[in-house]
């Protein structure tokens, strides 16, 4: 593992910190869905909980994450369906409100649908580059042409 220069090094830990607190109030919600005095609850409190319980997991990976330094397999903090999922939802949110809004919410949909489907492209990048261990798409093409480069240098 490479070391991280300081001041990067402390603000991934405090980010880290921070996300790791704000992970607590989805594992509140998560745990107050399923403990037995909730049983009686309403509906909507245990489809939040169903959800808070996700977004929990996602928190306290990604501050492990900041706080330890070591990303994930594919080099970043998110994997490459959290961001495809994420760029879906954007498209989707943009579609929804172009069909609710009419011409009038043309200009919002438009940035959100190109920016979901942005996003879908980065995911998209990201698995066919493969891991951070992996050569990334188009090395060798650039070192063909670098060595190539140098033989014309050299052959004069």
């Amino acid at each position: 593992m490479a070391v991280r220069n300081l001041p990067q090094a402390t603000v991934e830990i405090l980010l880290g910190l921070v996300l790791a607190a704000v992970a607590l109030v989805p594992l509140v919600f998560t745990i107050a869905a399923a403990s037995d005095f909730m049983v009686n609850g309403p509906d909507w409190f245990h489809s939040l909980g169903i959800v808070a319980a996700p977004v929990f997991v996602w928190c306290a990976q990604t501050s492990w994450r900041l706080i330890t330094g070591r990303p994930n397999k594919y080099g970043g903090l998110l994997s490459p369906g959290v961001i495809g999922v994420a760029g879906l939802g954007l498209a989707l949110v943009g579609l929804i409100g172009l069909i609710r809004g009419g011409w009038t919410a043309l200009p919002r949909a438009w940035l959100l649908v190109l920016s979901g489907s942005g996003t879908v492209r980065l995911a998209w990048n990201r698995v066919r580059r493969g891991t951070a261990d992996e050569a990334p798409v188009g090395h060798e093409a650039q070192q063909s042409m670098h060595d190539a480069h140098n033989f014309d240098v050299h052959a004069r």
